[in-house]
Parts: C-alpha cells; structure tokens; sequence
C-alpha cells in the first residue's frame, strides 16, 4: 500500500497528468491516506462551504466537497494504532496541531 499526503491526494483529485501516471507505474495499486490528511481536506472545503458568499459560491463549494468525498470513498483510511506507528509521538501532535493552526508542531 501506499499512503498519499494531502498534497499528492489533492493534485490526484485535481486530475493532475503527472500523479495519474506515477499511481499507474505502481506495482502495488492499492493507495489510502491517513486520518490527518483526511482532516485537513475535509477541513479546507468546509471552511470553502462557510466562506461562499454568493449562492454560486456555495453551489461550488459543494460540488467540491462532493467530489472530495467521494474520492475519500475510494481510498482506505489508515487509522492510528499501534501498528502503523502512528499513534503516538510525532503524528499525534501533528493532528493535534491541525486545530490549533500550529504547524510548526509537526516538525519537531
């Protein structure tokens, strides 16, 4: 399996060429994501849904946030446990952060 950061996962729903095709050389065709970069893409198109000002900004904003999870749908989402080592230590601080804005926290 291979897991997409949400760079990789948001150029991917964007259809870009060059992420399309890396994904297709794969011998391993199986791609997830994990729960922090399923937060933050959920994250950046609700705060799209709340910011339309304009009923053709809001019609937008959900079809984005449609397209979104329909392509969460498709994809698996590695939880944190102790086996995928992400429970602790770094990642964990790093969802942490995502609420408070401090990403900073995630390099450390």
């Amino acid at each position: 399996m291979h897991i997409l950061d949400t760079d990789t996962l948001t150029h991917l729903h964007a259809g870009h060429p060059r992420v399309i095709a890396r994904l297709r050389e794969l011998a391993d065709p199986e791609v997830g994501t994990t729960i922090i970069t399923t937060t933050e893409l959920l994250r950046g198109r609700f705060d799209f849904v709340l910011k339309a000002a304009t009923g053709q900004e809001l019609l937008a904003a959900q079809r984005l946030l449609q397209r979104t999870e329909e392509l969460l749908a498709q994809v698996i989402v590695v939880p944190f446990n102790n086996e995928t080592g992400v429970s602790g230590g770094t990642s964990v601080r790093c969802f942490a952060a995502l609420s408070m804005a401090d990403r900073p926290a995630c390099e450390k």
